[in-house]
């Protein structure tokens, strides 16, 4: 319930204030409630967000930062208004009474036509952790790299000399991946 609420919370503060508002501003540190919440979890992004609240470690991980980032996850891979439907859905259909994970998993299947078991068996039941890096960059190509063991899709602009540019959709199946251009340079 956490992680739902900590999600809607952001997304109304993002329509009520601009989105990159700040929470926390020093002299040498401007952050936002992603920022701050993606801090959160990368200092224990190991800890699992399924199971008994009460036996979790890292408890504000497992029920805030994690579920909220994944839930971000999930909206940025099935778009804005997607997610807007499942949300709905799932209100709808479960509103005042005690769903499971299991439940969410088919509103969202269910909605956006999509087989979710990467996200769920990754994000959900996992410690799966996304890590991706620019492994190589030549005169024609540019080579991607999956370091961490969550396989999400993953869009990469790729900028060449002349300014131009293109978006890249990876499904990081693979370790890694090179895009090739033979008529520009990288």
């Amino acid at each position: 319930d956490e992680g739902f609420t900590d999600y809607a919370t952001g997304l109304a503060l993002d329509a009520a204030f601009d989105i990159e508002s700040t929470v926390f501003e020093s002299a040498l540190l401007k952050m936002n409630s992603n920022d701050l919440r993606r801090s959160e979890y990368l200092s224990s992004a190991l800890t699992p967000m399924f199971g008994k609240a009460f036996e979790l470690d890292e408890y504000a991980i497992a029920t805030y930062s994690k579920p909220t980032l994944s839930l971000g996850t999930l909206e940025r891979v099935l778009g804005r208004d997607v997610m807007k439907q499942i949300m709905r859905t799932y209100v709808a259909r479960y509103g005042f009474a005690h769903p499971t994970t299991d439940d969410f998993q088919t509103v969202a299947e269910e909605v956006s036509t999509e087989n979710l078991d990467w996200f769920f068996d990754g994000l959900v039941y996992g410690k799966g952790v996304a890590n991706y890096l620019v492994q190589s960059i030549d005169e024609s190509s540019v080579t991607v790299a999956r370091q961490g063991t969550l396989q999400l899709p993953a869009e990469l602009l790729i900028t060449f000399a002349d300014g131009s540019t293109i978006l890249e959709q990876w499904d990081s199946a693979e370790k890694s991946h090179t895009f090739s251009y033979s008529d520009k340079p990288a």
